[in-house]
């Protein structure tokens, strides 16, 4: 509309050819900047026809003609410059989005990325009626690998432990993260308190089947403790089934780790 009007007042103002040139090149820039790709496609080449116009109106032929070759030109280069910027802004912000939402380590979710994800499929098991369980899993003695093997080695057994975490879930709905340190957590939708706890147990066994292979060949048995909350009986809230899985991640530490603890009831 902005280039049609140029294009259309042009005769009021006969004496500015530069100020009408200015206009246009500030919505093509605009338009290349903030529009669509369409959007600004149609914008840069309405400017351009708007260009063509103040040309033939200001100036005798052959000057008319080279003004439009250089104006029409230098907007469509403009243009190109412009969106081309765009584009490689939107590649380097989606990629610092997938930094963000991928642990570097294990590549599970980050807590960034696990969060709101988990909050969505609570909040959506809420309306349809389902359960939904939480798994929080703690590495046992994890500083003991990284004291004895070094801190390689424990980035390795994290890496092995998330590998061996996603091959015992479902790859369809099932969300697996690393909270942070060798804090892991497992989201299982539409899963009640009774097949939460099997699958469970299954991922302590899983890990203690399935010793991680040191680069000397040698084999790093490795442990871990679950603690299992699960909606409703725990709560609708995220924050509520992560307070009641870590008491339950507490108690299967505190008696005697490389097992499975559920979280009590809540009171009412």
């Amino acid at each position: 509309g902005g280039a049609v009007a140029v294009a259309a007042l042009r005769p009021l103002f006969p004496d500015t050819p530069g100020l009408a040139a200015l206009v246009l090149v500030v919505l093509v820039v605009f338009a290349s900047g903030w529009l669509g790709r369409r959007a600004a496609r149609a914008t840069t080449a309405t400017a351009a026809t708007a260009l063509v116009v103040v040309a033939v109106t200001s100036y005798p032929p052959v000057q008319a003609g080279l003004h439009a070759v250089l104006g029409v030109g230098a907007l469509v280069l403009l243009h190109t410059l412009v969106t081309g910027t765009r584009d490689r802004q939107t590649r380097l912000v989606a990629a610092l989005r997938g930094q963000v939402s991928v642990d570097v380590v294990t590549g599970l979710l980050s807590r960034a990325a696990f969060d709101p994800a988990a909050r969505t499929a609570v909040e959506q098991a809420r309306v349809t009626g389902d359960d939904v369980a939480l798994v929080l899993v703690d590495v046992d003695d994890f500083k003991g690998v990284n004291d004895v093997h070094g801190h390689p080695a424990g980035d390795a057994a994290l890496l092995h432990l998330a590998r061996v975490l996603r091959a015992g879930v479902r790859q369809d709905d099932a969300l697996v993260a690393r909270l942070g340190g060798d804090e892991l957590a497992v989201l299982l939708p539409g899963c009640p308190r009774s097949a939460a706890t099997s699958r469970a147990h299954a991922l302590v066994e899983r890990v203690r089947a399935q010793p991680l292979v040191l680069p000397d060949g040698s084999a790093l048995e490795l442990r871990i403790s679950a603690g299992v909350a699960v909606a409703p009986e725990h709560g609708w809230d995220l924050d509520d089934l992560y307070a009641a899985a870590d008491v339950a991640l507490y108690v299967a530490k505190r008696t005697g780790r490389d097992r499975v603890a559920v979280a009590d009831a809540a009171p009412g």
